[in-house]
């Protein structure tokens, strides 16, 4: 067996850098394929963190306002929402507000005054 070089015909030279090249193109479309799937992926991530970051600022308005008004957690919730439909702004806005706000409820509940005023 001898060691020479494979040459090919002019048309299987061709015939391989087509196929180079088909392979190429696959490659480069499945990678493309990859690349827009990341992106969608941390896209969706991102609106996830926020939605999180949102709920839970919700979630502290309502306790907020069970507390100061003595609400159970669907009235909390019920309020925050009746309050948002008719301010129209979004819930997440208005819980912003009330946490802004809960700052200067203290002892402004009506019970919390009556207990005061018996001392």
């Amino acid at each position: 067996m001898s060691s020479r070089p494979v040459t090919r015909s002019p048309v299987a030279a061709a015939q391989a850098r087509a196929h180079a090249h088909a392979h190429a193109d696959a490659q480069r479309a499945v990678l493309e394929e990859l690349a827009e799937r990341a992106r969608s992926a941390e896209l969706e991530a991102l609106h996830l963190e926020r939605a999180l970051a949102s709920n839970r600022r919700i979630g502290i308005a309502v306790g907020l306002l069970m507390c100061h008004y003595r609400l159970s957690p669907d009235q909390g919730i019920d309020l925050l929402r009746r309050i948002s439909q008719e301010r129209n702004v979004k819930v997440r806005e208005l819980a912003e507000e009330v946490i802004d706000d809960a700052s200067r409820w203290s002892g402004s509940h009506p019970a919390d005054r009556r207990s005061r005023d018996r001392r």
